[in-house]
């Protein structure tokens, strides 16, 4: 009997198992999550109780990987649902709410024996200066030496009062401040959440004994990780520093506690079927027929929290004093329609919800810088680079902070940018630049044979100085009014080598040396027929 006993066992075995994250794969929405436990399996049948998974996790994205000799005969997830039990500090808030409202009562007393003292003083006060009747006893008029000692007294006390008075009204304050924190800590215990679980059971066969390491990857839509960029231009030549970050974020079931964290650009939910075109029916219209619309629309979520810093454990490299100083690099694997960044170390993500930062890279880069300055809108040069990607990383579209050498510049947004490809960069206003822009005249005069025509001429003085200690390129824009009519003529007077743009927009590239001035002309006229109203001037 125990000889079938035992072979029945190891035939068909449960085991309860509790895994543990070693990896995470995070995409733009989403993170394909593996969970490891190194077993001892028996020969034939094994039945694990795997643990609990959120509610999100479908079935569809599970797979289990396994040594040799043994393979997966079937897995199930079932819905569990879990009631929280109550705080058992819920009595001892209802104690401190109970004693907060008994001092609150014992200020409520004291205010009332205040407010009897207050009385009772101003009846004194009434009385010792009330003219006595005549056939009062004339010992019972106050000397002026008793008559200011009781003024003295009176005033005094009423001081003592205010004072208490205001202590009072504080000390209230407080404790109804402090009654309405507990109310509402008692109200969230009142509010007893539940929430559902999926309960994983693998069966598992073998074809001997053996100790065995079971993986278990799962999708999970409650992750996902975006770019933040943060980019500084050197206060003096053409470098430029670009620290490539990656903004990620989990409220999974479980806290990620020292896993490989892997970042992915592909989007694993847009489907992998491409669209197909339906017929295009064009016929005669007959009468006007109500069409459901049976889209439906997801709009999309996105939480930023707080800016907290995600947890990088120490290699044993690291610790050793006589490594050299430098950060483990991050790996960039290009695949066939998306890229990955496999991050150095172990990680942890706290399941929070909110914004953790790491770093994927800092790219010294190199630029073009100049100034774009618009006088008629603006007495400020604005910074501005070119930029080209020569690094190995795709940039992704995503935040941007700008620098200015020390100084914040602003905020931006960086849209995706390929190996080898260049973009722009505005990084705010430099006030080593100086601008001035001077209207010198804005003349009307008669024109034409009999002086049918009126002709408004404009002249402006753009003056620049470059106060830095190095050339500096400048782009300045200034705009003609463009004519929509024949009979209304525009002529540049000033400068005489430029022609405007089909927007009527003039452009002059200058090179200023250091310490600098140049001053820009500018003068036009506009015509018309004197009888014509004219919009735009």
């Amino acid at each position: 009997m125990f000889v079938l006993l035992l072979i029945l066992f190891s035939l068909t075995a449960t085991i309860p198992l509790q895994a543990s994250i070693i990896k995470a794969v995070v995409y733009p929405q989403g993170a394909m999550i593996t969970q490891s436990k190194k077993i001892s399996l028996a020969k034939g049948t094994n039945d694990i109780e795997w643990g609990s998974f959120a509610a999100a996790v479908q079935r569809e994205s599970l797979r289990v990987e396994l040594p040799s000799g043994a393979r997966v005969l079937d897995w199930e997830l079932t819905q569990e649902r879990h009631i929280e039990e109550q705080n058992p500090e819920r009595q001892k808030l209802e104690a401190q709410l109970e004693d907060k409202r008994q001092k609150l009562q014992e200020i409520a007393d004291k205010q009332w024996i205040n407010s009897q003292r207050e009385s009772y003083l101003s009846q004194i006060q009434k009385a010792s200066t009330t003219t006595p009747a005549k056939t009062e006893a004339a010992s019972t008029i106050q000397t002026p030496v008793q008559w200011q000692g009781m003024v003295s007294f009176v005033n005094d006390e009423l001081s003592k009062i205010i004072s208490e008075r205001r202590q009072l009204a504080n000390a209230q304050q407080d404790l109804q401040k402090e009654m309405t924190r507990i109310q509402q800590q008692i109200f969230d215990l009142n509010n007893t959440p539940s929430y559902s679980k999926q309960k994983l059971n693998i069966s598992i066969e073998s074809l001997k004994a053996q100790d065995a390491e079971i993986l278990v990857s799962y999708f999970d839509p409650n992750a996902s990780w975006q770019p933040e960029y943060q980019i500084s231009a050197e206060s003096s030549g053409n470098g430029l520093k670009l620290v490539y970050a990656a903004m990620v974020r989990q409220s999974t079931a479980e806290e990620w506690k020292s896993v490989a964290l892997t970042l992915s650009t592909a989007r694993v939910t847009t489907g992998t079927t491409p669209p197909e075109l339906t017929p295009w029916w064009v016929r005669e219209f007959t009468a006007p027929v109500a069409v459901q619309n049976n889209l439906s629309f997801r709009a999309a979520k996105s939480t930023m929290s707080s800016n907290a810093a995600m947890v990088l454990e120490e290699s044993d490299a690291m610790k050793d004093a006589a490594a050299p100083a430098a950060f483990a690099p991050v790996v960039a694997e290009q695949k066939t329609n998306f890229a990955e960044f496999k991050l150095p170390g172990k990680l942890t993500v706290p399941q929070d919800g909110a914004e953790h930062r790491f770093i994927i890279a800092e790219l010294p880069l190199q630029a073009e810088f100049s100034y774009k300055i618009v006088p008629e809108l603006s007495h400020e040069a604005y910074l501005q680079a070119k930029v080209k990607n020569t690094s190995d990383f795709t940039l992704l579209p995503g935040r941007t902070q700008l620098y200015n050498g020390d100084h914040f510049a602003g905020r931006g947004f960086m849209k995706i940018v390929q190996p080898s490809e260049s973009f722009d960069l505005n990084l705010g206003v430099d006030s080593s630049i100086k601008v001035e822009r001077k209207r010198i005249s804005e003349k009307i005069e008669q024109t034409g044979f009999i002086g049918d025509n009126r002709r408004t001429n404009f002249s402006y003085e753009i003056t620049l100085t470059n106060l830095k200690k190095t050339p500096q390129s400048i782009v300045v824009i200034e705009r003609l009014p463009i004519s929509q009519h024949e009979k209304i003529k525009v002529e540049l007077q000033k400068p005489r080598d430029l022609k405007p743009d089909e927007d009527g927009k003039l452009n002059w590239k200058l090179t200023l040396q250091p310490a600098e001035k140049k001053t820009i002309e500018l003068s036009y006229w506009v015509e018309w027929p004197k009888k014509m109203q004219v919009q735009g001037l």
